[in-house]
């Protein structure tokens, strides 16, 4: 009699264990997927930032108008 009840309570755990890695793979399916984005490196600090979140000029990225005004006074030709 115990040992039909073990096995009953294994099979039950193992049906509950299936049912949850079926929810958990549907949940991480309907996630977005990251976009492959560049990062580009702050010219001022060195932070590294996504290049849709950088502030451009030329050819340097900075990670806000505040370095990129700063980087700009030490450096007027670039």
């Amino acid at each position: 009699m115990i040992l039909v009840r073990l096995i009953i309570f294994i099979a039950l755990m193992s049906l509950v264990w299936i049912v949850y890695r079926k929810i958990s793979a549907l949940k991480n399916s309907s996630q977005p997927k990251a976009t492959n984005t560049s990062m580009k490196k702050c010219s001022h600090c060195g932070v590294h930032l996504p290049e849709q979140d950088a502030v451009k000029h030329n050819q340097h990225y900075f990670c806000c108008l505040e370095h990129q005004k700063v980087f700009l006074d030490r450096h007027p030709d670039d």
